[in-house]
């Protein structure tokens, strides 16, 4: 899986690497982590976002209980 995180890494810093600063938890950690697991699990790059906000809401609702 080298190639494919090298890949999704070197495109986050792309993304933020010409601001001169950077959250590198926001903008750099959780993208590559999620990016990563969601491609072990199947789930196609365009529908990342879509499963992200599904599992903050699933968090959010077991965390009220």
């Amino acid at each position: 899986m080298e190639p494919f995180v090298s890949r999704v890494a070197n495109e986050l810093v792309g993304a933020f690497i010409h601001d001169g600063h950077a959250e590198v938890i926001s903008q750099f950690a959780y993208p590559l982590a999620l990016e990563v697991v969601f491609s072990l699990l199947g789930i196609p790059r365009k529908d990342i976002e879509q499963a992200r906000q599904w599992s903050q809401d699933w968090l959010a609702l077991m965390s009220t209980q």
